[in-house]
């Protein structure tokens, strides 16, 4: 029986583990969470699976043999409890785990208990095996059991604490996972010689990845859906019919005064126009320079118009990384359109740069234009600078990066894009 519940959960283990390599609708921190839960599950359940087989043979060798493994059983089952409580914290949007002192307290918890373990095996006073091969329960046998009770509760009780920072079904999740361990221990007790509580464990976690599994792909796909409708939007916003209408006006008189310039203007209209129907089908981020080419087809078409009064200038110290499509280009026409064309001299300085750092990539667009208070992208009172919230939603959304606007009426608006180098 033990060996058939150690063989289901080899098979549920390994299987978590290839799910979790390819699956695409996990984030990648859960991944790196479920990908420990299922490789110390694996090893938990390897570890009674080799020790039940091993059970057979008689002697020193084996006695030995057997002890390890019953150490590396009860090692990594208390592992799993902690990697587990882990996972609930970083669901609550807890950071740096090795500081937290809740989680501290479930690791020192795991650190008694590997204590006893490691005594264990120099002692026949909580259990031992003989030299037949068979287990035996010492005369302080429960002293074992109180660590990883405790553990239990404790992580029970860090769900109570935590319970207002997650999500209802995630609540019932982590009750499920944590409270099935304990009925397969109360289980084992009572049933001596099988393991329901390893049973018991595999099930736990197994739903554990099932719900967590479904509530990412629920929000994979919500993301994906307000990605697409963001990308319209930002769309609609750039092809106005005021800059086509200016611009096919502009072509029509430089073709009666320089044909061979007019071809170059309407190519670099058509890089632009094609960039931005492209944009539609395009679900993944893109490099940077085929932004940047983007961006410099447009800022082209507009120099046809205002020549000396538009200036860019590019300051781009790197390159080598990839930004959601249309993100650049809407901010340096929020520039051109509601900075330096509104200031009083009707022109200014454009400048856009990149710079890297160790955990990011910072991408900047100022103007020295007129300027804006910056409180009215929230609010929503100024549509004129709708682009730059949307811009904003789409790197939250694709690569979970940041904008901020800083802006100062009469002296110009600084957009600076924060990109976390994973993306």
């Amino acid at each position: 029986m033990n060996i058939l519940i150690a063989c289901f959960g080899l098979m549920i283990s390994v299987l978590g583990v290839i799910h979790v390599v390819f699956i695409k609708q996990l984030d990648k921190e859960t991944r790196m969470w479920f990908f420990a839960i299922f490789v110390t599950l694996a090893a938990y359940n390897g570890s009674v699976f080799i020790g039940e087989c091993w059970d057979t043979g008689v002697g020193r060798i084996w006695q030995i043999i057997s002890m390890i493994f019953i150490f590396l059983e009860s090692a990594f089952a208390g592992l799993l409890m902690v990697i587990i409580i882990g996972f609930l914290l970083y669901s609550a949007k807890e950071k740096e785990l090795l500081k937290n002192r809740l989680f501290m307290i479930s690791y020192i918890l795991f650190g008694v208990y590997l204590g006893i373990l490691i005594y264990t095996q120099f002692s026949t006073s909580i259990y031992y095996v003989d030299l037949q091969n068979v287990y035996h329960r010492g005369p302080f046998y429960p002293i074992i059991l109180i660590p990883p009770i405790f553990l239990m509760v404790w992580n029970l009780v860090i769900l109570f604490i935590k319970r207002n920072k997650l999500k209802r079904n995630e609540i019932i999740t982590f009750a499920v996972c944590m409270i099935f361990p304990i009925i397969g221990m109360v289980l084992q007790m009572m049933f001596y010689g099988i393991l329901l509580i390893l049973l018991f464990t595999n099930i736990a976690n197994v739903y554990l990845y099932i719900e967590i599994l479904r509530n990412q792909m629920e929000e994979y796909y919500k993301r994906e859906t307000e990605n697409a409708l963001l990308k319209i939007d930002i769309l609609l916003a750039q092809i106005q019919p005021h800059f086509l209408y200016n611009t096919l006006t502009t072509i029509k008189y430089i073709c009666r005064k320089d044909p061979q310039k007019a071809e170059e203007a309407i190519e670099k209209f058509t890089v632009y126009l094609r960039h931005n129907m492209d944009s539609l089908n395009m679900e993944r981020p893109i490099s940077f320079m085929e932004e940047i080419k983007h961006v410099k087809a447009y800022v082209e078409l507009q120099q046809l118009r205002f020549e000396e009064d538009l200036n860019v200038e590019y300051n781009l110290e790197c390159t080598d990384f990839k930004i959601p499509t249309l993100t650049l280009q809407p901010l340096v026409e929020n520039a051109i359109t509601y900075g330096i064309r509104k200031n009083e001299q009707g022109s200014g300085i454009i400048k856009v740069s990149s710079k890297e750092y160790e955990d990011s990539i910072v991408i900047s667009v100022t103007d020295n234009g007129r300027g804006f208070d910056p409180s009215k992208i929230h609010d929503g009172e100024d549509r004129s600078h709708i682009g730059i919230k949307n811009v904003k939603e789409r790197i939250k959304l694709v690569v979970g990066g940041e904008l901020e606007v800083e802006s100062e009426i009469g002296k110009g608006t600084a957009v600076k894009i924060t990109l976390p180098k994973s993306c």
